[in-house]
């Protein structure tokens, strides 16, 4: 039984509504291409390669008896067929979860809002790493919250969500609210990634109503968060994904890692940046 005869199994099941695969060798090539094109087109197949190292690869070659072949190789056939290629059992949940909860995102365009610029500045280089950009807001945009900012420090992207608090004293909700409403509608703006505290015994963070209802409000861009204090038992994580239409990751960089998967995949639906690459017949 090889993956392309398990692909099509799953294909028209009404109730597989996404398809996981650990590969270390794929026969049939050419088929394997050929049906995972058609399955992606229904249902998100996610791919975790063993055997990318040197002694990956050796190991696969004592556990299969296969050669395994470069990982060049694959990651064209993944590429090219739609299927989304991850590198750990975590990128398991983390896609599973976002594919399941969020709207797809339609662009590369990634608006930051945070507590803390230090980590606005890490999203700019993980944004990058993945294939993301953290545009600069419209100057609609820009007129609609800059009053809540200080004249000192204008508003931008990442967006300093401390800085409304100099203007607005202890009163951030409302901020928040006014801000992430004005970025959601932002036409360079894909999706959004909110950076916050998580203390479950201070409500000064707990903004889930406020993302929830704009998640519902703004249903064609995704919405991600990360908490970046302690919360060992999840409890300010639970508010926000309780009240739906979010995901809370651990870090930033599962956070944006997902988002890219999302905005890759749907890209290969609407054909965007899709580039051809064929096979001689061979396994793979």
């Amino acid at each position: 039984v090889t993956f392309s005869d398990v692909l099509e199994y799953y294909e028209d099941d009404p109730d597989t509504k996404m398809i996981v695969l650990y590969v270390e060798r794929i026969k049939e090539g050419r088929r394997f291409l050929e049906v995972a094109s058609r399955v992606t087109r229904k249902k998100p197949i996610f791919v975790l390669k063993g055997g990318k190292s040197e002694q990956g690869k050796r190991k696969v070659i004592s556990h299969t008896g296969a050669l395994a072949s470069s990982q060049e190789i694959y990651s064209a056939v993944f590429k090219q067929c739609g299927v989304i290629q991850i590198d750990s059992i975590t990128d398991i949940e983390d896609m599973i979860t976002a594919f399941s909860t969020l709207p797809f995102m339609k662009g590369n365009g990634v608006g930051v809002m945070t507590y803390t610029m230090g980590a606005g500045i890490l999203s700019i280089d993980v944004c990058s790493r993945y294939g993301l950009k953290v545009p600069e807001l419209s100057q609609v945009t820009l007129k609609e919250i800059e009053a809540l900012f200080p004249s000192w420090a204008p508003p931008g992207n990442p967006v300093d969500l401390a800085m409304p608090h100099f203007v607005m004293g202890h009163d951030g909700g409302l901020a928040l609210e006014t801000i992430l409403s004005a970025i959601l509608c932002d036409p360079v703006i894909d999706g959004v990634i909110l950076i916050s505290a998580a203390t479950p015994d201070c409500e000064f963070y707990d903004h889930s109503e406020i993302v929830s209802k704009l998640s519902r409000v703004h249903s064609d861009k995704p919405i991600v968060l990360w908490l970046y204090s302690p919360d060992p038992h999840r409890e300010m994580a639970k508010k926000y994904e309780g009240k739906g239409g979010v995901v809370v990751f651990p870090s930033l960089e599962r956070a944006l890692r997902t988002l890219a998967a999302m905005s890759d995949y749907y890209r290969f639906l609407t054909g965007a940046n899709n580039p051809s690459f064929s096979l001689d017949g061979r396994d793979v």
